[in-house]
């Protein structure tokens, strides 16, 4: 990976979940919320400590003690993105056995922490299954019948490419009389989804709207006429 390849983070936190759900899925669907405290012992040895690490520190990853120690002061959904932007670190800058940075620096560079940031984002929110979850809700939300749109579900499940998810949403969610009613504010959807789907992937609500806005999803209820 090239410094600042997000794209790149992204796809490893992809591969790391197949393989965690490969190892220890047991045939079963991967659901949310992710077990990082869990990927982070049974892939990388390292056990989790709470404990006051410093003002405006929300935690840091201690490899000589193979630990990360997070803030006991900060909220699950804080400390579970601080859990797995160290497996980021992991993932993504340690090259050795011994724990040294790619760069052999003591002080991470700020794109490090950037990669990192992306990568938690994608571990703790795969994008299939927040498309997946999010169109549920809109099911329960406008109660509008699963089998209407039980082929949407179907084509989140199974599609590799994703440009084409917002505008399939867009075109048949926002503008099909049978799924919504043409008044729908999308704006008031949207604020009312978000702490639903943030309590499902247990992820603060500041969290899930940046990966909303990051994945181009949040555009379609904001940007789209009503």
């Amino acid at each position: 990976m090239k410094p600042g390849d997000f794209e790149g983070a992204e796809e490893e936190a992809e591969t790391l979940l197949k393989e965690y759900h490969g190892r220890f899925g047991a045939g079963e669907e991967i659901i949310p919320p992710i077990p990082v405290e869990l990927i982070a012992e049974l892939f990388y040895d390292l056990k989790i400590d709470r404990d006051k690490v410093g003002r405006n520190i929300p935690g840091k990853l201690d490899l000589e003690n193979k630990k990360i120690i997070l803030s006991s002061g900060d909220t699950l959904e804080r400390q579970r993105f601080t859990v797995a932007h160290e497996i980021g670190h992991m993932r993504l800058h340690i090259n050795d056995n011994k724990g040294h940075l790619t760069l052999r620096r003591a002080k991470k560079p700020s794109w490090m922490e950037m990669e990192a940031n992306a990568f938690a984002a994608a571990l703790l929110l795969p994008k299939k299954l927040c498309y997946e979850i999010f169109i549920k809700e809109i099911l329960n939300i406008q109660r509008v019948k699963r089998k209407d749109i039980e082929w949407l579900l179907i084509f989140v499940k199974r599609s590799r490419n994703f440009r084409g998810l917002n505008h399939l949403l867009r075109t048949y969610l926002f503008t099909n009389r049978k799924a919504h009613p043409e008044h729908i504010d999308k704006v008031n959807l949207l604020v009312s989804l978000i702490p639903r789907v943030a309590r499902k992937f247990r992820v603060s609500t500041e969290a899930l709207a940046w990966r909303l806005k990051n994945l181009g999803l949040a555009d379609e209820f904001i940007n789209q006429t009503k």
